[in-house]
């Protein structure tokens, strides 16, 4: 005889299997983040708690060594003390830094995520979410601003995040995808932005066989220097991290032919071949500000527009 499956009655009625409510918060923890990422939280994890206790352990310390000094010498001035004067170690200064600790613990998460992964997030909207808010600056009324001001001292205080609360806030971010779904999206958007011309609703693009023909500020040409110097705009550099990503598959890792065209220093030449690239074959650059990306075939070329540019026509 088979074993009854194991169901559970909340307070509502409702009827749910215990044992598959457990699998799936499991599944969960699980799938949100690789290994390597939840061992980098957990390792900041430790280091935010380690650090919050001892700076709570450091102000009570610090708070009774500086009373036992006002006692001591009662009636005298502060700077008398002999503890806190050279070293600028006022009584707070142990509470100011563990009311920091927890936008550092926020801003090391998220920096880790947006470079791991090469997407936007914001750490300053997820700060605004998870710490408490100072609403003593909108009270004129003295005593009730101190008040105010005084409970939201406290809390930063007795605050203690949890690395689980900033991923719930990263995942928001990325709006329902994942990290890797997330970082295409945004070359993709990036790319669309680069190429279309919202004044006139129509690409700056057309493709002639094996090449794109980008044209309109995408590159400027100093004529000045023998031989000539080429700086590439911002959208050029859009476009240009979507051919690395066809080409490599990564959001980050520029090959080196094609570094130039990202760095700080100029491009010195109107031409750069690519020998030994499967898709990528050519870079053109002209000084009326055009720019020709050629492919190995014009199937790759239109590959690269459906897959990275066509999002302009929705």
């Amino acid at each position: 005889m088979n074993a009854l499956p194991v169901f559970f009655i909340s307070e509502r009625g409702t009827n749910m299997n215990l044992v598959e409510k457990i699998n799936q918060v499991k599944i969960k923890a699980d799938t949100r983040i690789s290994g390597a990422d939840r061992a980098f939280c957990e390792r900041q994890q430790r280091a935010y708690d380690a650090a919050r206790e001892a700076l709570r352990e450091l102000d009570f310390t610090w708070t009774d060594c500086i009373s036992q000094q006002k006692m001591i010498l009662d009636g005298e001035q502060a700077y008398t003390y002999y503890l806190g004067n050279d070293c600028n170690l006022k009584t707070a200064c142990f509470r100011d830094e563990l009311e920091r600790l927890h936008e550092h613990f926020i801003n090391r998460l998220t920096s880790y995520f947006a470079r791991t992964y090469s997407v936007d997030l914001s750490a300053q909207s997820i700060t605004e979410r998870l710490l408490p808010s100072n609403s003593s600056k909108g009270i004129f009324e003295r005593e009730k601003a101190e008040e105010a001001e005084a409970a939201y001292h406290k809390a930063m205080r007795e605050l203690a995040l949890r690395y689980t609360d900033v991923l719930d806030q990263i995942f928001i971010q990325l709006g329902g995808r994942s990290f890797q779904e997330r970082a295409f999206w945004e070359i993709q958007q990036r790319c669309c932005s680069a190429v279309w011309n919202t004044y006139k609703n129509e690409p700056q693009y057309v493709q002639q066989k094996d090449i794109i023909h980008f044209y309109c500020h995408f590159c400027s040409c100093d004529a000045d220097w023998t031989p000539p110097r080429w700086s590439m705009t911002d959208r050029a550099k859009n476009v240009l991290w979507g051919v690395v990503h066809f080409e490599t598959g990564s959001y980050t890792m520029v090959p080196a032919v094609l570094s130039d065209f990202f760095s700080y220093r100029d491009v010195r030449q109107a031409c750069t071949d690519f020998h030994g690239y499967s898709k990528l074959r050519q870079i053109r650059l002209f000084k009326n500000g055009r720019m020709d990306i050629r492919f190995a075939s014009s199937e790759l070329a239109e590959q690269f527009i459906d897959i990275y540019l066509s999002a302009a026509y929705s």
